[in-house]
């Protein structure tokens, strides 16, 4: 028996609209990144809003806020919305038209190369020591691990094994759906037992208000923390994004002698030495040299901290 539907305008807001438009999309292989975007970023700002009374400018400072952490997510949000609207346009009689069609839309994003100082990590670091969950121990785990920001951040708790060390991000939660064993070192395990659990909530951290969800406020906390770092150094700080901390990562096992196979495998990248004929092939998986890598970056970035503590804490 169908479930009964809601009546009136309420039945035009976008999260009462959600449910059949995620049906329409469900037989998508993209589906699980539909559902991601939606969950993670459009039913939280959107989604009790009517969708025929949502302006362009409305969308474009949303998108805007967005693309001031995360340029590329920001442009992938807008197509999911835009993919949305064309789908309700005929659906709704007082929608004139896509309004993200004619919305604000991030430039491409240039690629890039920025790489944090080793003098950078250790005050980041040290930064984050005092930045309280979910952003301080959350960002620590995105430099001791190098997983991607919403693997991270929208982590479930039973993906978290204590006693063996081990981290599963399932398939469905990976970027290039394929399953990733990371090996937690003893930094990362020390990170992830000092958090409080929330309630009954699933989420290693979950957003307030809200224990389904991972956190929000990217912008704000990135800023503070920017600061924070530059006040610390006493001079200016290169502007870096949180996916930056996966390229130092990377950078930083390249320096400790890491083989680029183990590298590649420890970020989950299905590419270069992994790709094409050697991928088919080679089904070494690299986890206990992921083990040795993670645990020597671990270890790196502890010595690095430690010399770059605060002048203040040092007396």
């Amino acid at each position: 028996m169908p479930t009964p539907r809601k009546r009136g305008v309420t039945a035009n807001t976008i999260r009462a609209m959600w449910p059949d438009y995620r049906a329409a999309r469900a037989e998508r292989r993209s589906i699980k990144e539909i559902e991601r975007v939606f969950n993670r970023h459009i039913l939280p700002h959107f989604g009790d809003r009517l969708a025929d009374a949502i302006t362009r400018a409305e969308i474009t400072r949303f998108i805007d806020e967005i693309a001031q952490t995360a340029p590329v997510m920001a442009r992938n949000v807008l197509a999911h919305l835009s993919s949305f609207y064309g789908w309700a346009l005929p659906r709704l009689d007082r929608l004139p038209g896509n309004p993200c069609r004619d919305a604000g839309r991030p430039p491409a994003p240039k690629s890039r190369d920025r790489v944090l100082s080793e003098a950078e990590v250790g005050i980041l670091w040290n930064v984050l020591d005092k930045e309280p969950a979910p952003f301080g121990p959350a960002i620590k785990l995105l430099l001791l691990t190098g997983q991607r920001r919403n693997e991270v951040f929208d982590a479930d708790r039973v993906e978290i094994d204590i006693e063996a060390g081990l981290w599963t991000i399932p398939r469905h939660r990976a970027k290039n759906g394929v399953a990733n064993l990371v090996p937690l070192s003893r930094d990362a395990l020390t990170v992830i037992g000092r958090l409080e659990q929330k309630g009954d909530s699933e989420k290693l951290f979950p957003a307030r208000g809200n224990d389904i969800n991972g956190p929000s406020g990217f912008s704000k906390t990135m800023t503070r923390i920017r600061n924070a770092m530059a006040e610390q150094a006493e001079r200016p700080i290169p502007h870096w994004t949180l996916h930056d901390l996966r390229r130092t990562l990377a950078t930083g096992l390249q320096r400790l002698g890491i083989r680029l196979e183990v590298t590649e495998a420890v970020l989950n990248h299905v590419s270069g030495s992994r790709a094409g004929i050697v991928g088919v092939y080679q089904r070494h998986d690299y986890f206990d040299e992921k083990r040795q890598a993670l645990d020597a970056w671990a270890r790196d970035v502890r010595r690095v901290a430690k010399k770059h503590r605060p002048k203040a804490a040092l007396t």
